[in-house]
């Protein structure tokens, strides 16, 4: 019975010193984000709920759509913030939309904020599935939304 029970202390000891701060148990399912830097899971959060304008043509001919990205943070120590990306150029599919941008400034109450500059903006619209992803202020943000 003592070896048991040093045993049992032993594994305790070992888990309680486990330096891994990576959150517990993160499962991305709809409307949800996950943020990443250097491929490492630091954040995420599962109330968010972005949306999207109905496509609509710009003054050059192009298809575009503005993406709404209700209660967003980027990072952990961010207020959450209802922000617009607008003029989102998409390309037409049989399910839906995709979409494609270098980068892109998010808006805030009709302001720029070009501290949280979008790069590598992708996404697709695939039925009621929307998933979106970008890197922004050295993270990586993965969104996953069901309409």
């Amino acid at each position: 019975m003592k070896k048991f029970l040093l045993l049992a202390l032993a594994a305790f000891a070992l888990a309680a010193c486990n330096d891994d701060d990576t959150p517990d148990e993160f499962v991305q399912g709809d409307n949800t984000i996950a943020v990443f830097e250097n491929d490492r899971l630091v954040f995420y959060d599962y109330d968010v709920f972005w949306e999207y304008s109905e496509p609509y043509t710009d003054p050059y001919g192009v298809t575009c759509i503005d993406l709404y990205m209700n209660k967003t943070r980027f990072v952990q120590n961010m207020p959450a913030l209802d922000m617009e990306v607008p003029g989102i150029p998409i390309h037409p599919t049989p399910a839906g939309f995709e979409f494609d941008l270098r980068q892109a400034v998010p808006y805030y109450r009709g302001e720029p904020m070009p501290r949280y500059t979008l790069y590598d903006l992708e996404g697709e619209l695939n039925g009621t599935l929307l998933e979106v992803e970008f890197s922004c202020i050295g993270y990586d943000v993965e969104y996953l939304g069901r309409f």
